[in-house]
């Protein structure tokens, strides 16, 4: 089961855009497309991305805590903000699925970059549906996380949830994925150095679009292509 810890006060640029864009969601590579498989092979959820806002916090044993919001818009845009405090913002990731970029803010560098999106999908791309298995399992408490609830793990009214533990890792590692938010990690726990993220106070309304690009008037420098490593010839 999910456990609470204190966090490190650890606010690292690329690997939190690599967390929520790509890294987070690695897994994700064994899914397969809708013309390779059966609606009855497939996790209920929706087909459209799923709007909402939410509270995270990312922690580390024996560290402060960092905090944030998560915004994620109907078009599968998303921006994650994180900091000592909610009002002390550090660093600023967003992924712009409209323009195909990321933006990306550091307080200590003092300056906002652009990323083209090596892995930019059209517009119109809808969020990927979620294949049955890959030790993914019906997680059989209800998720208690939304505006005004008590985080609660073990509800018995709120959101569903499916659970994938690593069979590997015999501390512990541990996530929760909420269907109704396309399968969005709302917890992910690390076993071997006790990351957790979770997210909370999740409401689903569409957040403003001006979240998902820099403040009007600031300047913006262009930066390397965000994306996979290049293959390399054998």
């Amino acid at each position: 089961m999910p456990n609470s810890g204190s966090g490190r006060l650890s606010i690292v640029l690329l690997p939190a855009i690599l967390l929520v864009g790509y890294g987070a969601q690695a897994w994700r590579h064994q899914l397969a497309t809708a013309s390779s498989i059966t609606a009855q092979q497939l996790i209920d959820q929706p087909e459209a991305w799923v709007a909402f806002e939410a509270d995270v916090t990312i922690s580390h044993p024996g560290q402060p805590p960092v905090v944030g919001r998560y915004y994620r818009s109907v078009s599968g845009s998303f921006r994650l903000q994180t900091g000592a405090t909610l009002k002390d913002i550090r660093v600023v990731s967003i992924k712009n699925t409209i323009d195909g970029v990321w933006y990306v803010y550091s307080k200590a560098k003092e300056r906002w970059t652009r990323h083209q999106d090596v892995q930019a999908m059209p517009i119109d791309h809808p969020p990927m549906r979620i294949k049955r298995g890959f030790g993914l399992q019906p997680y059989q408490f209800r998720l208690a996380l939304r505006p005004g609830e008590s985080p609660n793990y073990r509800a018995t009214v709120g959101l569903t949830a499916y659970q994938r533990s690593d069979p590997t890792d015999p501390d512990g590692t541990y996530n929760l994925y909420v269907p109704e938010l396309n399968m969005f990690p709302v917890l992910a726990q690390e076993g071997v150095n006790g990351r957790r993220e979770a997210y909370t106070n999740i409401d689903l309304k569409e957040p403003a679009i001006e979240l998902f690009y820099p403040p009007p008037g600031v300047p913006v420098e262009e930066g390397a292509p965000i994306g996979p490593p290049p293959k390399r010839n054998p």
